[in-house]
């Protein structure tokens, strides 16, 4: 009987496709294979979007070091780089989710946080770290947005709470890996001699 509900009459049909057919999971499908995967690279930007966050906490004064400028000048500018790039994305994510849903745009936002790390890394000066920051923002900026609303959807309602707050969790935990990475440039500031000899360039395989 056509009543103007999708045909399953339970809000969404299979995985993979937009709410009220596109993207929302049957319920009682639970969590699968494919379910576990999506949600899977989804944590994946969570992480990101953690780590990022905090990357360059710790380590300003060796990237100082190494592009030659002053971190006391150049440092609010790296680091609001990154939430610069955040906000420019904000608007057109919200337009883009309408028209492409989350899935789309979580796939999309892969291309600037690859580009943007590798360009950040390879960076030779303070401009183009910032121009790299700024590319790696755009990417966070959309996984912000989309990843928690995408996760809400695929998942079964006897799993969306569980399922929701690792969104949180992998944020925190980025936070957590970023501080534990950047150890070596603590070492440095402590003057152990022992993380002299390689750790200006550490930075660099930080931000990849």
């Amino acid at each position: 009987r056509d009543n103007g509900q999708p045909a399953s009459g339970r809000g969404g049909a299979e995985f993979g496709g937009p709410i009220g057919g596109k993207w929302a999971p049957e319920e009682g499908v639970g969590v699968g294979m494919r379910l576990s995967v999506s949600l899977f690279a989804t944590l994946c930007g969570s992480f990101q979007l953690g780590y990022h966050l905090a990357v360059l906490n710790a380590p300003l004064e060796s990237v100082a070091q190494s592009l030659g400028f002053d971190a006391e000048t150049f440092s609010g500018l790296v680091t609001s780089s990154l939430l610069v790039g955040s906000l420019l994305a904000s608007v057109p994510c919200q337009l883009a989710d309408r028209r492409w849903g989350p899935r789309q745009l979580l796939v999309f936002s892969a291309f600037p946080l690859i580009f943007g790390c590798v360009g950040s890394a390879l960076a030779a000066n303070v401009w183009a770290l910032l121009a790299g920051r700024l590319v790696v923002g755009l990417g966070i900026g959309i996984v912000a947005i989309v990843a928690p609303r995408y996760i809400s959807e695929i998942t079964s309602s006897d799993a969306r709470g569980a399922s929701g707050s690792l969104h949180a969790l992998l944020m925190a935990t980025g936070i957590f890996v970023a501080l534990v990475a950047a150890a070596p440039c603590d070492m440095k500031r402590a003057g152990k001699k022992s993380a002299t000899q390689w750790v200006d360039g550490w930075w660099r395989w930080m931000l990849v």
